[in-house]
């Protein structure tokens, strides 16, 4: 039960199967103050950080926004909208992107691809079209449909495997700014950035779950950080959590 409500998932049905587009989305605030969507981590690395405009002829935002509308994940539109973009884990003070919400699911897609419109910092605007790439960690269990329906329909035990789906699709290492602003300072948690203008600063806080780390010296190092926004005259302070 959640939120008061009743909720039925039947594995016969969902999370057998994982569906990947092979690429992550984030959001972040251009210099026009307009939200825009951009690529995080691709396949192609040649995308990386071109601004998705439209996604099957749509403006991005919106076609975000309206995904992000159909998850239970919470009732505040502005969770669920984080939680439809790229999610960054850390363990142990190592980082690494996988790909979510949006971009990865385990319900089967209404449709079988993708289009987005991009520009890169470059000015290229083009087109390229992502099929669905679908991966099980249960293909052990089934060879025919009748093997499926008996093993995933009709029982009730669960097969389960030995490791995980954020293991299966896209990954990297997140050590790099998500922007062309100034990072002035680094922590294991958060990154300190300040925008174009000098007078806003940005807090990248990529996960509120971590494991392995000090969380005494981790509270010093967020004093540091907001040390340097006051040194430099940073007179507004926006909190980005991915």
């Amino acid at each position: 039960m959640k939120d008061g409500h009743l909720s039925f998932n039947a594995t016969c049905y969902s999370k057998q199967f994982a569906f990947s587009q092979q690429l992550a989305l984030y959001s972040v605030i251009n210099k026009d103050d307009v939200q825009i969507i951009k690529i995080f981590n691709e396949i192609d690395s040649s995308t990386v950080d071109c601004e998705v405009t439209h996604i099957d002829g749509k403006p991005s935002i919106e076609v975000i926004k309206e995904f992000a509308d159909t998850l239970r994940y919470s009732k505040d539109a502005g969770v669920r909208f984080n939680s439809a973009l790229a999610v960054i884990q850390i363990d142990r003070g190592n980082k690494s992107i996988v790909s979510n919400g949006f971009a990865s699911r385990s319900y089967l897609p209404e449709k079988s691809s993708i289009e987005y419109s991009i520009v890169c910092t470059n000015g290229t605007k083009t087109k390229f079209t992502r099929e669905w790439k679908i991966g099980s960690l249960f293909y052990h269990a089934f060879n025919t449909s009748d093997d499926y329906r008996n093993n995933f329909c009709l029982t009730n035990e669960q097969i389960l495997p030995s490791n995980n789906y954020s293991k299966m699709f896209v990954s990297k290492n997140y050590n790099e700014p998500m922007s062309d602003d100034e990072l002035i300072h680094k922590s294991i948690t958060t990154n300190f950035y300040v925008m174009s203008d000098n007078k806003t600063g940005v807090v990248v806080i990529p996960t509120l779950h971590v494991s392995g780390v000090d969380i005494v010296k981790e509270m010093f190092e967020l004093q540091t950080g907001f040390d340097l926004f006051e040194e430099k005259g940073i007179k507004k302070v926006s909190n980005y959590l991915i």
